[in-house]
């Protein structure tokens, strides 16, 4: 359609100029237009098509201004679903990477991943108090993870991707939260909750849940199909179940 409206301007401003020519010069003795008995024809036809071929040229400057920057457009909004999208394969690998080891559990056995965050529950409340407990690399890295979801989502939001891009990659996150973080995040809610010692980290991982849940609320409530909605909410549920009975 564009290279169409394109070729309709360009034999639209031939047509033009040649009547006018034809107009201006025409065997017509009862026009005051007729210039066909001037002697300097070629500058008064010149003098006349000129600025209609002015236009023109600035009408072609003008499409390829508007071209080149919706290709910048394009371009940049792909340079950002790239870049995003390799933050987030970065938090995911950073979540798989997390460690938790004690010398007092399983003989200093190490844990990664979601692995990790079951048996960092299953002792909660025997250690919280101990001054060691919030110290531990294993609560860092927890609230590394955490963090990098939260500006993940900032950064998104802030972005100049398309809505359906940007749909689409806060969906991919938010399943990631619902299938791999939510559960065990309520569960160190609830846990940390009404605990002084530890009131910092209680603060962080409840906002953290707050922010999900938002951005939940405003992208996808709408749109989510309630029974597969609940056919997922269970198996992670029976999934965190099992891993607490292992663990």
């Amino acid at each position: 359609m564009k290279t169409l409206n394109t070729v309709v301007l360009i034999l639209g401003c031939i047509i033009l100029c040649i009547g006018s020519i034809y107009f201006l010069t025409g065997q017509n003795a009862n026009s005051p237009w007729n210039l066909s008995d001037k002697g300097q024809i070629g500058d008064t036809i010149g003098g006349i098509t000129a600025p209609i071929i002015n236009i023109f040229g600035f009408a072609l400057i003008y499409i390829s201004f508007v071209s080149q920057n919706r290709a910048n457009q394009i371009q940049s909004q792909q340079n950002s679903v790239v870049f995003l999208h390799s933050l987030f394969a970065e938090v995911k690998a950073d979540y798989d990477k997390m460690l938790f080891v004690s010398e007092s559990v399983r003989a200093g056995m190490e844990f990664r991943g979601r692995r990790a965050v079951s048996i960092f529950i299953l002792i909660f409340e025997k250690r919280y108090k101990k001054p060691a407990f919030t110290k531990n690399s294993f609560v860092y890295e927890y609230l590394h993870v955490i963090g990098s979801i939260s500006a993940l989502l900032d950064q998104i939001d802030q972005s100049d991707l398309g809505i359906i891009e940007k749909i689409g990659l806060l969906k991919t996150i938010h399943f990631f939260y619902n299938s791999r973080i939510h559960e065990q995040n309520q569960e160190l809610i609830r846990l940390a909750a009404d605990k002084p010692e530890i009131k910092s980290f209680y603060e962080m991982i409840k906002e953290f849940g707050e922010k999900m849940e938002q951005n939940f609320q405003n992208n996808f409530r709408e749109q989510r199909d309630a029974s597969g909605w609940e056919r997922i909410t269970k198996v992670i549920s029976q999934t965190f179940s099992k891993e607490k009975v292992k663990a």
